[in-house]
């Protein structure tokens, strides 16, 4: 499938938009843990960093 058609396919768009919402969530549910109760979560950041590259990265192969 060319890009051309796949920015136009319903289909890829629901698992674009998928992506960056669990990014969203995922990011935003850390936050909460680490400035709302205060929890050590150093490692576990790292992790969602590298999830920041891979998701885009992957989704340009696709």
């Amino acid at each position: 499938m060319s890009p051309q058609r796949a920015l136009h396919d319903p289909i890829f768009l629901a698992y674009v938009r998928i992506i960056f919402v669990s990014l969203f969530v995922g990011g935003t549910a850390l936050v909460v843990l680490h400035l709302g109760f205060r929890k050590n979560l150093g490692s576990i950041w790292s992790t969602y960093r590298s999830w920041l590259v891979m998701a885009p990265v992957g989704l340009a192969a696709v």
